[in-house]
């Protein structure tokens, strides 16, 4: 008699067997799953525009790895998508632009400290000494700037590494920073003029008109 129920026993114990190594495998997969999940989730990438009143300058032509992006909708790119994104900045303004910075804010690292902003700058302030390594600029009307982070990469990895590795953001802002004009007045969300004591400062103007000086 235990000698026949002893093929029964073993099947009920292979049974079990078989069951707990189909449920490890299971829950052994499943991280996996949810890691793929989230990697999906990670690759997606945002850009957006910052608010601006009365914008002067046109920010179009986005592209990431070769790609035309739009604005405000995500997309997804690896870890390394900063190194290959450019877009164009057109003069709107009605003058001719001798300084511009347009920043690139990245809203994620607010988690941290103070948002960090990445400024890229062409040109030199009028009436000083500059010491600038950047060459003159004179944009007209309706002409365009392309900006490529490709130049700057390093730097900006090296800006943003010091906080949180780059990989990691997700979320670009791109914002019109400093504009100066070559009549001497400036824009920077509303209209400013040159300190007649102070080159290096500006101050408000009471119209924003940009013909009023």
């Amino acid at each position: 008699m235990k000698y026949k129920a002893l093929p029964g026993s073993f099947c009920l114990l292979a049974g079990i067997l078989f069951s707990y190594l189909i449920g490890v495998g299971i829950n052994g997969w499943t991280p996996v799953v949810h890691a793929k999940q989230e990697n999906s989730q990670e690759q997606e990438k945002i850009v957006k525009l910052a608010y601006s009143h009365k914008p002067i300058i046109k920010i179009s032509e986005l592209k990431v790895s070769g790609k035309a992006r739009k604005f405000d909708e995500s997309f997804s790119e690896d870890g390394d998508w900063l190194r290959d994104f450019s877009f164009k900045l057109e003069n709107k303004s009605g003058k001719r632009i001798v300084y511009l910075q347009v920043n690139v804010n990245f809203p994620e690292t607010r988690a941290t400290g103070n948002m960090m902003s990445f400024p890229i700058v062409f040109g030199q302030f009028p009436d000083i000494d500059n010491q600038s390594k950047h060459p003159p600029l004179l944009l007209n009307q309706d002409n365009a700037l392309e900006v490529s982070l490709n130049k700057e990469y390093d730097k900006l990895a090296k800006f943003i590494n010091a906080r949180s590795p780059i990989e990691f953001m997700r979320k670009v802002e791109l914002e019109i920073g400093f504009v100066v004009f070559d009549d001497k007045t400036a824009w920077s969300g509303s209209y400013l003029r040159q300190d007649p004591n102070n080159p290096r400062r500006y101050i408000g103007i009471e119209s924003d008109s940009p013909h009023q000086n």
